[in-house]
């Protein structure tokens, strides 16, 4: 459903700057056009341009209201809203008969209830550290509550760029018997943290709990610490190639590439279109890569802009993990409940420990060999 969303969002973009290009170059006094759409009124073409926002708007109706901590969904409201309105009322002006006059009337009224709607929806929410969260979000989250496969939306630089409670996914995972928490950094790339270095009871950084219902059974709860040993290790070995290519560089290049985009493991071109590589990552494609690679079915990131499974200029974001139906947020009423429950549950504290020498190293290289050429695989499968 989402890449069919992206392409109808992107598709109806293009058609709506295109026709309003035509008709501003035509009104400037450029050719007109022979098309039947080019000799409408100022008040069709007005009525056309609105259309395009309101049908993509009503749409998305829904997907818009329940997204609404989502920064880009919010740019698609006020874009529609900061069009649309005042194309419907000059149509309403500018219209020479009744049908016309009937017809932006009723565009007008439907970007007035959109308005209404829209910001009813705020109610729901409640700004949290830098921006929108769903009223009750526990962003509080105890130590005691994550369970291997869940995910945390944390709080900090990113979020405040992006006017959104969380920007940041840590990923939780079975460590040597214990909780620990998988992500990748700027700083460092692929990297270990301990569940209270992020679980801290900071107003200023909130965080929230992205929770698998159900849990993960054992025998996937048992493969993540493979899989993620297989990641640290492959997250290193692109590093080390990395270096040795800028290394032959010019000292004027590789200086200025070192700059903007140091060498840490983390997937800077993918922070900014959404590819997914197979050895280095943003936050929330390491989660996305431990669950498939851990046998878990999750949500698919990274369309692309036009929804054409390119994987390109579809900026990744934390909040979109949520588009993810298994993946339950949890609120605050919910917390005694899940605590008094997690004393009995079985993957919660995974009591699994490293697998010893030498079937360890050798299940993890390969994983390792298979992760590499994890493309060709999925490439070969369809």
């Amino acid at each position: 459903m989402r890449p069919i969303r992206k392409m109808f969002t992107f598709s109806a973009h293009v058609l709506f700057y295109f026709l309003a290009g035509r008709w501003l170059i035509q009104a400037m006094g450029g050719a007109g056009g022979s098309a039947a759409i080019d000799t409408l009124s100022l008040a069709g073409k007005c009525l056309v341009l609105s259309g395009i926002y309101l049908t993509v708007i009503y749409v998305l109706f829904v997907h818009i209201l329940r997204s609404y901590g989502n920064v880009f969904t919010r740019i698609l409201a006020m874009e529609g809203l900061l069009l649309g309105v005042p194309l419907s009322a000059v149509a309403l002006f500018a219209a020479a008969n009744g049908l016309l006059t009937a017809l932006a009337a009723a565009s007008l009224a439907a970007w007035l209830y959109f308005a209404y709607r829209y910001r009813a929806n705020k109610a729901r929410y409640e700004i949290q550290g830098a921006g929108p969260v769903p009223v009750d979000t526990c962003i509080r989250i105890p130590v005691e509550l994550p369970r291997p496969g869940d995910a945390i939306g944390t709080g900090g630089l990113m979020a405040r760029l992006l006017r959104q409670g969380v920007a940041h996914t840590e990923t939780v995972i079975p460590w040597e018997g214990k909780l620990m928490l998988f992500s990748s950094w700027f700083e460092n790339g692929a990297f270990l943290n301990e569940v209270p270095r992020i679980l801290k009871p900071d107003p200023k950084y909130p965080n929230y709990l992205l929770q698998r219902r159900p849990a993960l059974r054992q025998d996937q709860v048992e493969l993540m610490e493979y899989v993620v040993r297989a990641m640290i290790k492959q997250n290193a070995a692109y590093v080390e190639r990395l270096k040795a290519r800028r290394a032959r560089l010019p000292a004027f290049l590789r200086n200025w590439l070192d700059k903007k985009f140091p060498v840490t493991g983390y997937d800077w071109l993918g922070r900014y279109t959404g590819r997914r590589a197979p050895d280095h990552w943003t936050c929330n494609v390491v989660y996305l890569e431990v669950m498939r690679r851990s046998g878990v079915e999750v949500v698919r990131l990274g369309h692309g802009a036009a929804g054409l499974r390119t994987g390109w200029f579809d900026i990744p974001n934390t909040e979109d993990l949520r588009a993810d139906e298994a993946l339950h947020l949890v609120r605050n009423a919910e917390v005694p409940e899940l605590l008094a429950e997690g004393r009995d549950c079985p993957t919660c504290m995974p009591t699994a420990k490293v697998p010893p020498d030498p079937d360890f190293e050798r299940a993890v290289e390969r994983l390792v060999q298979y992760s590499t050429n994890i493309f060709a695989h999925r490439k070969s499968s369809t």
